[in-house]
């Protein structure tokens, strides 16, 4: 199987869980999906979902969706290191990343952007210096594709216990039974 189908069959499976609990978020069901609109490209950098969350207001989402839970987050800061394009921890202008895993489908990490990009570059009350020397930069090797994507591996509990990811049960009704 090529790379490209790969990917496209990880975010499928990952949209069947995400956009059901993301359908319930939202005021009076509204999602409305970025990806694979040709009509809203200028809207697709501001994630790729916007949910109602009352009638004057709405908040986007940037998806994130892996196969196999390792304990890290891979934050990207290169799409495409030789040609010196920035990954989605610069571009991404959502206000918030949701990450799922598929081997943990009822685990999601709702994840601040802004945050984010403030804890990992330090900008923050204490004037601490960045972060980005804390974690090891990897290049994606999960798949064989033309960009060479690099990335921090971020520990889930680094970015939970500091506020910054917070852990969401998706169908908690599940943990009684477990």
């Amino acid at each position: 199987m090529n790379s490209f189908k790969q990917c496209s069959d990880v975010e499928t499976e990952g949209l069947k869980i995400l956009m059901p609990y993301l359908t319930k978020q939202a005021y009076k069901g509204r999602v409305v999906p970025l990806f694979g609109n040709e009509n809203v490209k200028e809207l697709q950098q501001s994630g790729d979902v916007i949910i109602g969350l009352r009638e004057d207001k709405c908040i986007t989402f940037d998806l994130k969706i892996e196969s196999k839970h390792t304990g890290n987050f891979f934050i990207e800061l290169w799409s495409n290191k030789s040609r010196l394009t920035q990954g989605w921890l610069f571009s991404c202008k959502a206000d918030r990343i949701l990450y799922l895993f598929l081997d943990r489908p009822n685990d999601v990490y709702s994840i601040h952007a802004k945050n984010l990009k403030h804890w990992i570059f330090g900008v923050e009350n204490n004037g601490r210096k960045s972060r980005l020397s804390e974690f090891v930069e990897v290049k994606q090797s999960k798949y064989d594709q033309l960009n060479d994507t690099w990335g921090l591996l971020v520990p889930i509990l680094r970015l939970t216990h500091a506020g910054i990811a917070k852990h969401i049960s998706l169908y908690p009704e599940n943990m009684a039974s477990a």
